[in-house]
């Protein structure tokens, strides 16, 4: 399966491409170094990825290759080099969008956008510890700028700094008694530290605070599931998804839960919410075919996993759960090694599910 149980920290660190004379978000505060022009020939290339990216993620490698084009043009090109880290961010090729982000951020250091896209890539390399010292240099010139505060709690949270996360959590509360996402932040906090009473006071005072707040209640039901109460998680993901019917990380949530458990048909149904909302998600897409597959409905199950791999192609999680159908269930050898010898070829090397390609390919010889 291609996703997981996902937290929210409440403030949103999606990322957009850079446009052609609106460059990547710079607070007033950080001082902008001055880039020299792009060339004709680099500037007309970082153009035609523009174009390129914006027929979406069917033409994201011909976007990148316009913009690789760019940045070998003029290597000065720094929105180029973000929206290459955008790209790459979106087809989870995640040391990829760290070097472009970083090429970004070496060229500008004030582009705010592309020191989000650097920390959130370097996270989910489980690089918290890069990530937060990246955002520590950044507060030290802009104390007051929230979203990038949150990001450097997540980071020191998921780098094994807990008790400094918790620091800079307790600053924030001391500033304002009654700030939401920052009890949110403290249960999280707590809830990585193993002191799950704590977090479930904190996450409930956050719902005090803002009743509504889906995120929070999301995390209310990962919470209930780490101490086994199933019943209680479901009721807080579906309480999240009843204040934001679009909020596709409690639908994500409730549809792991059920696929672990076999319960496919009701995992089905919370995905198909989700890809209502985020159609062009890889990894939905993913997900969807799993509850296809053990629905038993295996020709609907290749047709997602295709969509995935129109989306992101050579994406390892749909490579091997095709495989896995054409092997398993489709009875088609041919194309199940197909599909498993590309996984071999494409998926990163600590890929877990690397032993058990192996061990299907020989037996398909």
């Amino acid at each position: 399966m291609a996703v997981g149980l996902v937290a929210a920290w409440g403030l949103s660190s999606g990322l957009v491409a850079c446009r052609s004379g609106a460059p990547a978000r710079t607070p007033s505060g950080l001082q902008k170094v001055r880039v020299p022009e792009a060339t004709p020939e680099a500037q007309q290339a970082f153009e035609e990825g523009l174009r390129h990216l914006a027929l979406g993620p069917q033409h994201h490698e011909a976007a990148r290759t316009a913009l690789t084009r760019a940045v070998t043009l003029d290597p000065d090109l720094y929105e180029a080099w973000h929206d290459l880290g955008v790209i790459e961010m979106r087809r989870g090729r995640w040391q990829a969008s760290v070097d472009a982000f970083a090429h970004a951020l070496k060229v500008q250091p004030a582009s705010r956008s592309s020191l989000l896209g650097l920390g959130h890539a370097l996270m989910k390399l489980s690089r918290g510890d890069r990530a937060h010292k990246t955002f520590e240099r950044w507060l030290a010139e802009m104390p007051e700028d929230r979203e990038v505060r949150f990001a450097y709690i997540a980071a020191l949270r998921e780098g094994g700094e807990g008790l400094r996360a918790l620091e800079q959590v307790r600053a924030l509360l001391a500033k304002n008694s009654k700030d939401a996402e920052a009890f949110n932040a403290l249960g999280l906090v707590y809830r990585k530290l193993g002191r799950p009473r704590l977090a479930e006071t904190a996450f409930k005072r956050a719902l005090e605070l803002d009743p509504k707040a889906a995120f929070v209640w999301n995390n209310l039901g990962l919470l209930a599931l780490d101490r086994g109460d199933d019943p209680g998680a479901f009721a807080a993901f579906a309480r999240a998804t009843e204040l934001d019917t679009t909020y596709v990380v409690s639908w994500v949530n409730q549809a792991v839960v059920y696929l672990d458990s076999g319960a496919y048909d009701k995992a089905f149904a919370a995905l198909e919410r989700a890809v209502a909302t985020q159609p062009d998600d890889a990894d939905l897409q993913v997900a969807l075919g799993v509850a296809l597959r053990g629905l038993g409905r295996f020709d609907e199950a290749a047709v997602a996993y295709g969509r995935a791999l129109d989306l992101h192609p050579d994406f390892p999680p749909a490579l091997y759960n095709l495989g896995v159908l054409y092997m398993d269930h489709k009875e088609d050898p041919q194309k199940a090694k197909e599909a498993l010898l590309l996984f071999a070829k494409v998926a990163p090397d600590k890929d877990p599910k690397r032993d058990d390609v192996k061990f299907r390919l020989r037996t398909l010889r």
